[in-house]
């Protein structure tokens, strides 16, 4: 009876050896997970935003015309889809506060847009666009008139990150300064029979102003990959302040766009 008791006792010495050889092997082989408390100092990304623009237009002469050509554009022109792309510094005060900035390129504008039916031989010389099809073709089904505002982009905003865990809140405050590049009209014409005309032209008889200012906000979410890796989703609004023209006629420059980032830390934790 002894005799078994004490070999009980050494199986189940054995076993307890045994499975804590086990534990101790698999905590080994276990992979640390990666931990998300930590931020870089200092990041580099790039970004694109796909933007709904339009303009606000003020101002005209009180004549006939002015008033017609101020009529005439608020029945045809409607917004217009354009981008924002390019490489952004980050600063990180705290893991709640940045400071951002960068260099970017942006397409922003309108279009016009008129169907066969509203198209007459009155139309033939346009007050902004100028001669726009040939009397003799095949007849318009559709006009569009595409009106490209490209400009080299200054932003600086403060960023505002709430939450503790991968996926956290943020929001943005700033500005963008915008330099003027050029303008384009992009001129796609739709016959009845089927043909379709796409013409860019640079060329421009006006003289638009080379610096304009938006103010800006964001909100939005940051997803944290790794410690040196994020995602950034944010709706962002910008809205010029300053005419692109000085004009008795002309327009403010706004768009709405969903902007994309992705920021890659290059110095060491805060």
């Amino acid at each position: 009876m002894k005799k078994s008791a004490s070999l009980l006792r050494q199986n189940l010495l054995i076993l307890l050896i045994i499975f804590g050889s086990i534990g101790i092997v698999s905590a080994q082989d276990t992979p640390k997970k990666t931990s998300l408390t930590g931020f870089r100092r200092l990041q580099l990304g790039v970004n694109f935003s796909p933007d709904y623009c339009y303009r606000t237009l003020v101002g005209g002469i009180q004549t006939d015309l002015g008033i017609f050509l101020v009529n005439n554009r608020n029945k045809y022109e409607e917004p217009k889809i354009g981008y924002t792309v390019g490489l952004n510094v980050c600063y990180q005060f705290t893991k709640c506060i940045s400071l951002e900035s960068g260099i970017q390129y942006s397409n922003k504008g309108y279009r016009t847009v008129q169907q066969g039916s509203e198209i007459t031989f009155g139309d033939a010389i346009d007050a902004r666009h100028g001669f726009i099809f040939d009397s003799n073709a095949s007849p318009i089904k559709r006009l569009k008139f595409i009106d490209n505002y490209n400009y080299l982009d200054i932003p600086l905003k403060v960023n505002f990150c709430f939450g503790k865990k991968r996926v956290r809140f943020i929001t943005s405050v700033g500005f963008v300064s915008s330099f003027y590049i050029n303008k384009s009209i992009t001129t796609v014409i739709v016959s009845e029979d089927g043909k379709r005309n796409r013409d860019t032209d640079v060329t421009t008889y006006y003289t638009f102003n080379k610096f304009n200012l938006s103010p800006m906000l964001s909100v939005g979410i940051d997803l944290k990959i790794n410690n040196r890796n994020s995602l950034r989703i944010e709706p962002t609004f910008k809205y010029g302040v300053l005419k692109i023209i000085n004009t008795p006629l002309t327009a403010y420059l706004w768009n709405a766009g969903l902007n994309i980032s992705y920021f890659f830390g290059v110095t060491k934790n805060l």
